[in-house]
């Protein structure tokens, strides 16, 4: 908020600049330029913030129990790249189910992922707004 504040009160400062007409023209420069930087740091900070709580939403999701999840049975699972990923600190899957939805799940949970990774067979996967909270083999559970 401090960076917002900064890029207004230099905007300020250059508005009145013109009506006194005392300031020189470098001055007046600078202080575009000093808001203009404080500015993009304000909105680099918003973006950082949100990002933070996109990332937090993200563990609180992975938390919950897998009775309020949405469930499905996979059809193809492919992970992506380590260098892709959507969040640091998670991987993620490319999953298509057997209903036909093709869906991008992600996962911190080194459990999970190996066993994606090694998933041979059909899985029962549970998930909650993209994140993934637990797998099954299709085995374990027929209830779908």
């Amino acid at each position: 908020m401090f960076h917002l504040f900064v890029a207004i009160l230099c905007l300020i400062l250059v508005v009145v600049s013109k009506f006194v007409q005392l300031v020189p023209q470098n001055v007046e420069i600078t202080l575009m330029i000093i808001s203009i930087i404080a500015f993009i740091r304000y909105v680099i900070e918003r973006e950082t913030q949100k990002f933070e709580l996109i990332i937090q939403n993200a563990k609180e999701s992975e938390m919950k129990d897998k009775s309020v999840a949405n469930k499905g049975i996979t059809k193809q699972i492919i992970a992506f790249r380590e260098d892709r990923q959507m969040f640091p600190g998670f991987c993620d899957f490319y999953v298509v189910l057997e209903s036909g939805e093709e869906i991008i799940l992600s996962t911190s949970k080194p459990l999970i992922i190996n066993k994606l990774k090694q998933a041979k067979e059909k899985m029962v996967i549970y998930y909650i707004e993209g994140i993934i909270v637990d797998v099954e083999s299709f085995g374990e559970d027929k209830n779908l």
